[in-house]
């Protein structure tokens, strides 16, 4: 059962059609070139103009009359000048005068001497019947009763047992058999000359008769070529067009299928096309040369022939790259694309095992294999300079060192870049990624490593901060647990406090799970509050403030435990208000932290300094105390949470304290820091400063 949906293409494509029409464009083809040579032919024999030359002055029969005239010269007049005794006797005059009579030839002529006096001829009246533009001449000399045409001093005039010639008007004869050179006599030369026409009328049965029948009968369809060439001509380029629009389509489909011819290397099929062309050419010229009256039907077909085939080859051809055009990328259908990519195949392997080799080597070798290479272009180049190439030679230096300074260049500039790379992930920059197209292998490899590197440290940062912010969750949730559970002992203490208890052993143990309580409740709130402010969920409101108020303020709050310790606050500030852009809150918080710190940890009977100076664009601030413990731990180890200055944490605090001031002063867009100084214990706080109070 037949496929419905099967596609069909035109039935304009059938083979049929198109084998019909290459045949009836090679005819038109043929009659459109045939009547074009006749038109031309004819407008330059005055067909169309209205004077038409005479047929013996056409290209017609021009040559055939002028190898006439030769031959009746070389043969009829040649033994008709020659002396009585001179002419060989199996020449017939007789013959050569019926040859040339009026009934058997239409060619007619005349001989005239150097003194212009008649000396033969084959016409009653020549001097009226043959015009006088058209002539050969001939100069002759007699030497020894021997009769020659002359053709100059350097021609040999040979005879049966040697040869003369002429040296400065003088005849020699060179004997061959006796070894001889004889001097004959002065040179006498006499000038003949022959004019040619043709008979009017034609009238003799020769080969003269059927062009002229011929000149005759074109000039009535002179007009009818005209017409006949234009029809042709358009019905040839309608066949064409069809031919080429329909090249490569099948009735069967409307996709482009190549055929046998269109499978075949394009340059091929091209030469051997344009070599069947130009031998068959050349044949027809061959043909057109040694053609004649008598071989007129046979040449005629060979012409028609040839014309056919050299048609027949040349529509193959426009369909074929017709073909090849509509199917696409018509160059790699060809010998030399298929030579090309295997030369660039057998290059690519040949030059990648090189490169394969070089980039095994170490950079040592590959510096000293370089360095051979420039050294033996430089050699060249010497050489040819001291071998008489200068100009060359001085062109090759300037072009190799203009390459090696290329190379230089390029390869300075991907140093810079993997410097470049190098310094911006060594700053922090981890998703920075150094550009490695058109490196050479070494920087390449590096700068691949480099990136690399970037990118490990990219996932240990995430991995690090995720693994933080799980932290901090799971500290939030679990003081948020607590939290609960933890006001309600608060609260049941202070109820139990509150009823009349007699026994001192249960006050007592009420006192320890009262301070106990608040303690972890402080704890709580602390974890809280450094959860908070390591996220940044703690909302802030930047101000100007005075630093130096504040500070007062804070000390003022203190004074009473400062007062227990011993300690003796000392406030450095200048004379003018710092302000600082920050929140009076949270500036106020890390200041309470550094100062219970003070509390906890500084030795007794010690001044606590508080300095506190800008440098034109920030204001300082730095607290110093001395411990009362040995500080056997860094300062960045004071930084982390929970820890504490006394390794036996047997003071007061969570260890969350420090980390909670740098956390909110970062909030603030400021800096803190930690510095030991053996038991000198210093803290920094960095905040951008403001002009003045708003």
């Amino acid at each position: 059962m037949r496929n419905k949906d099967k596609k069909t293409g035109s039935p304009f494509h059938s083979l049929v059609i198109k084998v019909f029409a290459s045949l009836l464009f090679i005819v038109t083809s043929l009659v459109t070139v045939a009547s074009t040579v006749g038109i031309v032919l004819m407008s330059e024999e005055g067909y169309y103009s209205g004077n038409l030359v005479p047929l013996d002055e056409s290209g017609l029969v021009n040559g055939w009359m002028y190898d006439d005239a030769r031959d009746v010269f070389n043969t009829y007049v040649y033994w008709y000048i020659q002396p009585e005794g001179t002419r060989d006797k199996g020449y017939n005059l007789a013959a050569f005068k019926k040859m040339y009579s009026a009934d058997k030839t239409n060619f007619i002529f005349k001989v005239l001497d150097e003194e212009n006096q008649l000396v033969l001829t084959n016409t009653e009246n020549p001097d009226t019947s043959i015009p006088e533009s058209r002539y050969i001449v001939h100069t002759c000399f007699f030497a020894n009763g021997e009769f020659f045409f002359y053709y100059g001093e350097d021609y040999q005039y040979y005879t049966d047992n040697g040869f003369y010639y002429i040296q400065n008007g003088i005849i020699y004869f060179v004997d061959e058999y006796e070894s001889s050179i004889v001097e004959v006599s002065n040179l006498e030369l006499k000038e003949y000359s022959l004019f040619y026409a043709l008979a009017d009328p034609i009238s003799a049965d020769d080969r003269y008769s059927l062009p002229a029948k011929f000149y005759e009968e074109a000039f009535l369809y002179r007009y009818d070529a005209i017409i006949l060439c234009l029809i042709s001509f358009v019905i040839a380029v309608l066949l064409f067009i069809y031919l080429m629009c329909s090249a490569g389509h099948r009735r069967q489909s409307d996709e482009i299928r190549p055929n046998l011819q269109d499978k075949i290397p394009y340059d091929i099929y091209l030469g051997i096309i344009v070599g069947m062309v130009a031998l068959i050419i050349l044949c027809t010229s061959e043909i057109l040369e040694s053609a004649s009256l008598n071989t007129l039907p046979v040449n005629g077909l060979l012409i028609l022939l040839c014309g056919t085939v050299v048609i027949f080859l040349l529509l193959a051809l426009c369909m074929t790259t017709a073909s090849r055009l509509k199917l696409g990328k018509m160059y790699r259908n060809t010998f030399v694309f298929f030579c090309l990519m295997l030369f660039i195949k057998m290059n690519r392997k040949f030059f990648g095992t090189i490169k394969r080799i070089f980039y095994k080597l170490p950079s040592l070798w590959k510096t000293i294999l370089l360095f051979g290479l420039a050294a033996m272009c430089n050699f060249i180049i010497t050489v040819m300079l001291t071998g008489g190439y200068g100009g060359l030679a001085a062109f090759f230096w300037l072009l190799f060192h203009i390459l090696i300074l290329t190379l230089l260049c390029i390869y300075t500039s991907q140093m810079n870049d993997l410097k470049k790379g190098a310094e911006r992930i060594a700053a922090g920059d981890t998703e920075y990624k150094i550009p490695t197209n058109s490196m050479f292998s070494s920087v390449k490899h590096c700068s691949e490593e480099l990136n690399c590197i970037g990118t490990g440290i990219s996932k240990a940062v995430e991995e690090k901060m995720k693994s933080e912010h799980l932290k901090t969750e799971l500290i939030t949730n679990v003081s948020h647990d607590i939290k609960t559970p933890l006001t309600s002992i608060i609260n049941y203490i202070d109820l139990i406090k509150r009823e009349e208890i007699e026994n001192e052993k249960v006050k007592e143990y009420l006192e320890i799970l009262e301070r106990q309580s608040s303690k972890l409740k402080k704890l709580t709130e602390d974890v809280v509050e450094a959860s908070k402010a390591s996220t940044g969920n703690i909302p802030v409101e930047l101000m100007p403030i005075n630093v130096t108020e504040i500070i007062n303020q804070t000390i003022g709050e203190y004074s009473e435990r400062l007062d227990q310790c011993n300690l003796r606050p000392i406030v450095n500030s200048p004379e003018e208000p710092c302000f600082v852009m920050g929140d009076g809150k949270l500036l106020w918080r890390v200041i309470d932290n550094l100062l219970s710190n003070v509390c906890k940890y500084s030795q007794d009977n010690t001044r606590i300094y508080f300095d506190i100076f800008n440098d034109g664009m920030k204001v300082h601030i730095i607290v110093k105390n001395v411990s009362k413990d040995v500080l056997n731990i860094s300062a960045d180890e004071l930084m982390e949470r929970f820890t504490r200055g006394d390794r036996a944490r047997s003071t007061e605090g969570s260890g969350l304290g420090l980390s909670i001031a740098k956390s909110l002063t970062e909030l603030q867009k400021g800096e803190f820091s930690l510095s030991l100084d053996g038991d000198l214990f210093k803290a920094e706080i960095i905040l951008p400063q403001v002009a003045k109070e708003v």
